[in-house]
This record gives C-alpha cells, structure tokens and sequence, in this order.
C-alpha cells in the first residue's frame, strides 16, 4: 500500500491522478488535514474506488500516525 500525505492539496490530487493512470491496480492510502488549500471535493470523488482510502489526520500527531501505520499495510511513502 501507498501512502500519499497532502493528497487534497494542489500537488498531491495531481499525484494522486497521475498514479492512478500508471498504477491503476494499486492501494492507496491519502492523508490529509483537509486545511484551506485542500480540496474536500476532489477526494469525496477519489475514494470512492475500493482501493482507494482516505484519513483526515496531520502528520505532526505522532500517535495518530503510529495508530494508522498500526492498521494499514503500508510499504511506500
């Protein structure tokens, strides 16, 4: 599993599209903080494929980042 932070934002949708096209096969897991540069539009759509996973976290919060690296098999950052 990928994990993308900073998805909702301007570089990382673009990310996100482009890996889609190349990698469409792939699980993704997106974080974001969906702050004022993020576009909450862009990932209601992006997540609805079923390999596609979204959390509103922060990267800074360390024990959230522990709990989500705890849960999903993530292997690429």
């Amino acid at each position: 599993m990928l994990l993308v932070t900073g998805g909702a934002g301007f570089i990382g949708r673009h990310y996100l599209e482009f890996h889609e096209i190349h990698h469409p096969e792939e699980e993704i897991l997106c974080i974001d903080a969906l702050t004022y540069a993020a576009d909450a539009k862009f990932i209601e759509q992006w997540q609805l494929a079923p390999h596609h996973h979204f959390i509103k976290a922060r990267i800074e919060d360390g024990p959230r980042m522990k709990e989500i690296f705890s849960t999903y098999p993530i292997t690429r950052i």
